[in-house]
């Protein structure tokens, strides 16, 4: 008899232990869901206000460039705000070939505005230093176009 009552509280406490560690397993598996739906909700915001910014960024230099072509802004302005606009796309996508098109897109502004002072300086408009300042920017967006090529032709 005395074999028979160890046997079921044997059981019993056996069936316990697997109801409380069933238990345990749902809770652990509910506050890890709790926690990746709140790091996806901060990673959604992160991607809402990097899409902001860099929408932010595109219309100011939008504008910068109206300004310039109607002969109300500079081309500093102009190439300060593109390279807002290559910051934010490259923050916003990781992505190589969109990191490689923004650069791109700044080397492109960059040379448009080194070739309009160059002009200036040849015209006596504006001073040496603003045609080193306008090389040192292409070469600044030169260096930052192949280090990307160069981190996507290494990925392959």
């Amino acid at each position: 008899m005395n074999d028979h009552k160890i046997k079921i509280t044997f059981v019993i406490v056996l069936l316990a232990l697997l109801a409380s560690w069933r238990v345990t397993a749902i809770q652990s598996a509910t506050r890890d869901q709790n926690a990746t739906s709140k790091k996806q909700d901060v990673q959604d915001q992160l991607q809402q206000l990097l899409q902001s910014r860099y929408d932010s960024a595109l219309k100011i230099f939008q504008i910068e460039e109206s300004l310039v072509n109607s002969g109300r802004a500079t081309l500093v302005n102009l190439c300060e705000s593109a390279r807002r606009v290559r910051d934010a796309a490259l923050e916003l996508n990781p992505a190589q070939k969109a990191q490689i098109e923004a650069h791109t897109q700044y080397l492109q502004v960059v040379r448009r505005f080194e070739e309009s002072v160059n002009k200036s300086v040849g015209a006596g408009i504006m001073p040496q230093s603003d045609k080193e300042m306008a090389r040192y920017m292409r070469y600044d967006a030169e260096i930052g176009l192949i280090k990307a090529t160069s981190r996507a032709a290494a990925i392959r």
